[in-house]
């Protein structure tokens, strides 16, 4: 997949809706309590004219199964540490998986229609867009901190974006998830040197 592409956002769409119809959308985690999205989505809900409602949900790892198959909302933004559970409850229901989340072994977005879900993984082009603020002739090393789903977004979006790297070092508290990172980074890239701290 060409990450500079909008072709790699997400293929997930949702209709406006019928009028009147109240949609019901929020983001799930654990810790949530923080989470700006609600704002930003009642927002954008607002400027486009949308009777949607969006919330925060604190969802715990090991969960995500049951609290899918008993929910109403018509879609779910999807953070830590849910998102390689959420490709695996859609892989298991046989729900349709975007090429991002394949890719990256996790998804972020769920969108449900009569208990039928269709996930996509939309974290490696946001991370990509937001490197285009970077010059990407002065980055020839990269330090990744953590290598969870969102380090590996984060990794490749700067492999495409950063032709000059030549070194990246990841900094993790878990070797097993760590090795799995850079062996991701040197199949996308063998020739940058790597190093784990």
């Amino acid at each position: 997949c060409d990450w500079s592409s909008d072709v790699c956002s997400s293929d997930l769409s949702m209709d406006e809706g019928e009028s009147g119809m109240v949609k019901q959308f929020a983001v799930i985690g654990d810790p949530i309590e923080h989470s700006l999205s609600p704002v930003i989505h009642a927002a954008a809900y607002e400027f486009l004219g949308f009777d949607w409602q969006y919330s925060a949900v604190k969802v715990a790892k090991g969960e995500l199964k049951d609290f899918i198959e008993s929910t109403d909302y018509q879609g779910l933004s999807v953070t830590m540490p849910l998102k390689e559970e959420l490709l695996a409850v859609a892989l298991d229901k046989h729900w349709f998986a975007d090429q991002n989340s394949l890719a990256m072994a996790s998804a972020n977005t769920l969108v449900l229609d009569e208990q039928k879900g269709s996930v996509a993984n939309t974290d490696v082009f946001g991370a990509y867009r937001a490197l285009d603020a970077v010059d990407p002739l002065q980055i020839s090393s990269l330090a990744i901190l953590g290598s969870g789903a969102t380090s590996r977004s984060c990794a490749l979006a700067a492999l495409a974006k950063f032709d000059l790297l030549q070194r990246c070092v990841v900094f993790s508290r878990s070797r097993e998830r760590a090795a799995k990172l850079l062996d991701l980074i040197s199949a996308s890239k063998p020739e940058i040197e790597l190093d784990r701290k």
